[in-house]
């Protein structure tokens, strides 16, 4: 199974399975996955949030894509030092026609100004840009999401606006070196 491994963390994507345990019994999934099965602290509009994204988007796409559900899917991060789930990410799908790909991600509580969400960001962008086609990365937060921003500060986003719904856009470009 495919992963991504950084300096404290393994990046786990879901198949399909996994995915809808993380759905109905994220504790269960854990406990299957020999981990802390302990319920992630968030925020409560996150929570509210998450299982519509996942019934309505992310179970559908990795169904309909069996062989690319890791572009589909969410990731877990899992802190290797305590076998403990301690966030999660996703990509929105295989790079776009213009070679983007859109990611999200969220830390538990318990587990911020850790650097936990800079080192999975960074882990998740390097693998997209594994992919040929994906030229950028494309990241959105609230205005007043200070720390999600910095977050891509760090993982060098640059920010290019807002968009429609008042969200800040961030893009990273994949670095081109180019011969001289």
């Amino acid at each position: 199974m495919i992963s991504i491994q950084t300096q404290r963390l393994t990046l786990l994507p879901l198949a399909l399975p996994q995915l809808k345990l993380y759905l109905e019994d994220m504790p269960l999934l854990a406990q299957s996955l020999g981990l802390v099965a302990e319920p992630l602290q968030v925020e409560p509009d996150f929570w509210a949030m998450l299982p519509e994204a996942l019934e309505h988007y992310s179970i559908p796409k990795v169904a309909e894509h069996p062989d690319y559900f890791e572009w589909y899917t969410h990731w877990m991060f899992i802190l290797n030092s305590e076998k403990r789930i301690v966030g999660g990410t996703g990509v929105s799908g295989l790079p776009n026609e213009n070679g983007e790909v859109q990611i999200g991600y969220f830390t538990d509580e318990r587990y911020y100004n850790r650097g936990i969400a800079t080192e999975a960001t960074t882990g998740l962008c390097n693998w997209a840009f594994l992919h040929p086609n994906t030229k950028a990365v494309v990241a959105n937060t609230l205005v007043d999401g200070f720390a999600s921003q910095r977050v891509l500060q760090k993982c060098g986003f640059e920010l290019q606006g807002e968009n429609e719904e008042g969200e800040l856009v961030w893009r990273l470009e994949r670095l081109v070196i180019r011969d001289s």
